[in-house]
Formats: structure tokens, C-alpha cells, sequence
């Protein structure tokens, strides 16, 4: 189909490259059979031909990456390994805020999670000064024992959430 592309392209010049996608998929349906079976026959000759060519390559030192990889040069399937000693993080005025009136808010509202979430910003939107300090209060204090608990267990504190000045 890549030699159709320019093709489809020149007549349709303004189609995005999703609707591109979408009309060569139309013009790849409406195809008689034996036109597919010479696309399928040229995608079985060069998927034949690429897994000769990744054999001979890896035989030679060479190693399959991610496709992802390539750019980063990282493996793009490599999960960040979580340190199980690394305490939790201290919690924001408005996560603390939030645990304290969601119950209320889903019982209003259900378990939707996009109306409870709103829901949630505009009471903390409207809360007054007072409510507001408190719970940033209490988000300091968290956030010391946040620091104090990495402190005890030899894990370094930096970063951005945890280095600002109270």
C-alpha cells in the first residue's frame, strides 16, 4: 500500500495522518482478492527477509532492543525498580483535605471518580482561609515526618517536593 500512499495523499491533501490511515485502510479493503494476496505475499517476503537479516545480526554480537529505546537508549520495557524501604510521601493540604470530605462527597455523588475529583476542586476552591491553613498545616508536619523517616533510614531527601523551604 506505501506505493498508494502518494497517491491517496495527492488527491486528499488535506487529510490528517489519522484519516490518511483510516482511507488507505478503505482503499486496502475495496481491493480485489488477488491484489491482497500480492500485498500478503510481499509482507510474508520481507518479514522472511528482516528475520534473516535480525539472526545474522544477533549472531554477530549484536543485541534486539525495545523499540522505544532508541532514542533514550534505555530498554523501554525496564520497570524503575521501588526502593520497599522508602517511607511514604507526605501528603498535600488538598490530599488531606480530600480525605477528609470524600466520604461525604460520594455519598452526595456516587463513586464517579470525574465528578467526585471535581466535586472535590471547587469545595477546595471555596474553602475558606481558616480550613485552608489548617490542612496546610498538617501537609508541613507530613511532609517533616516524610523527612525525618528517610533521615532515620539513611535515604537521602532531595528534589523538588521535598527540598522547599517551610
Amino acid at each position: 500500500m506505501g506505493e498508494n500512499r502518494t497517491k491517496i495523499k495527492a488527491e486528499n491533501p488535506d487529510l490528517s495522518v489519522a484519516d490518511l490511515g483510516k482511507k488507505m485502510g478503505e482503499t486496502y479493503h475495496a481491493l480485489p482478492a488477488d491484489e491482497v494476496e500480492r500485498y500478503s505475499a510481499l509482507a510474508k517476503a520481507d518479514k522472511e527477509r528482516y528475520e534473516t537479516e535480525m539472526a545474522a545480526y544477533l549472531a554477530n554480537g549484536g543485541e534486539k532492543v525495545a523499540r522505544n529505546s532508541k532514542a533514550t537508549g534505555k530498554d523501554a520495557t525496564a520497570k524503575k525498580v521501588k526502593d520497599p524501604n522508602m517511607p511514604k510521601r507526605g501528603l498535600t493540604a488538598f490530599f488531606i483535605f480530600s480525605n477528609e470530605k470524600r466520604p461525604e462527597v460520594v455519598a452526595e455523588l456516587g463513586n464517579n471518580i470525574g465528578q467526585v475529583g471535581k466535586r472535590m476542586g471547587e469545595l477546595w476552591a471555596a474553602v475558606s482561609p481558616e480550613e485552608k491553613a489548617r490542612c496546610e498545616d498538617l501537609a508541613a508536619k507530613d511532609k517533616l515526618r516524610f523527612i525525618k523517616e528517610c533521615e532515620e533510614r539513611g535515604i537521602p531527601v532531595t528534589g523538588s517536593k521535598t527540598a522547599r523551604s517551610e
